[in-house]
């Protein structure tokens, strides 16, 4: 039997072995030889169904030194970025979800919450 997990973990940008989370779900996942497994030690036949089809996403995350949007309540527009692994600052607006991958995903934050005209 030729195994295709590996194939599948590059598929979404990701090695066997390596962590990563879901958009909006707790918790860590990570592709292995026999699968997907969540939360360290089950596998989930759902989520990597999910993420096959599209149903779920993974959360992204930048690279050290990535460019990306950061979204601020007194910029009128996002605001390009360097995101820094080691800036506690940019760890934390990246949690709370004001840091984006591009600058639509970041104007539909702000037309969401109010900050766009």
């Amino acid at each position: 039997m030729n195994n295709k997990m590996e194939e599948v973990a590059r598929m979404f940008g990701k090695e066997l072995e390596e962590e990563f989370e879901i958009e909006d779900w707790n918790g860590f996942c990570r592709f292995t030889e026999k699968g997907i497994v969540i939360l360290g030690e089950r596998i989930s036949t759902h989520v990597l169904h999910g993420l096959l089809t599209g149903e779920l996403k993974i959360k992204w995350k930048p690279e050290n030194r990535e460019m990306c949007y950061s979204i601020f309540s007194h910029h009128e527009k996002p605001v390009l970025m360097r995101y820094h692994t080691s800036s506690d600052q940019n760890v934390l607006m990246l949690k709370r979800g004001l840091i984006t991958k591009t600058e639509e995903e970041a104007i539909q934050k702000m037309k969401e919450w109010g900050w766009w005209e």
